[in-house]
């Protein structure tokens, strides 16, 4: 089981035109609502905007990890975006961020998010799989990079007797 599983070629943004962390979620949510996954844009993008600025989850490594949750959105999936640039984020002191992963996560699938995240955690620690996705030459490298990114399986909880 692979990152990949939630996501797809046409979520992968290897050229972002946005320049600053607001138009940046909206540019991944547009990509999430042209593609199917994301019905109404304007309250998906709100409730991203409104959680990123009660915590930015910029990390130091130049990473985003924004996310909403939503009755609207039927399957959990992911799409990333690269910037050449880096982008300033919002409530980040740093150098930027170059990778931002934007997460759609379904009200009742949380178990599955959380899991998703642990397998994500992995990534975000593994710097040669964080080069080769900031090198890939288009969407379908990128999502390479994910196939072969293992995605933590969910346990089901253990049957008390």
């Amino acid at each position: 089981m692979s990152l990949a599983l939630y996501t797809d070629p046409e979520l992968m943004i290897p050229q972002l035109r946005s320049k600053d962390a607001a138009a940046v979620i909206a540019e991944l949510c547009s990509t999430l609502h042209r593609t199917g996954r994301v019905e109404n844009l304007l309250p998906f993008y709100n409730e991203v905007i409104s959680r990123e600025l009660l915590s930015s989850t910029a990390t130091p490594s130049g990473l985003a990890i924004p996310h909403a949750r939503s009755p609207q959105i039927e399957q959990l999936c992911f799409v990333v975006g690269r910037s050449p640039e880096p982008v300033v984020w919002l409530g980040q002191k740093g150098p930027g961020v170059h990778l931002v992963f934007l997460f759609a996560v379904p009200e009742n699938e949380i178990a599955a998010y959380l899991s998703l995240l642990a397998g994500f955690s992995k990534l975000t620690q593994d710097k040669l799989r964080l080069e080769s996705l900031l090198a890939a030459p288009d969407r379908q490298a990128m999502f390479d990079v994910l196939r072969h990114t293992p995605a933590r399986k969910s346990r089901a909880p253990a049957l008390k007797t």
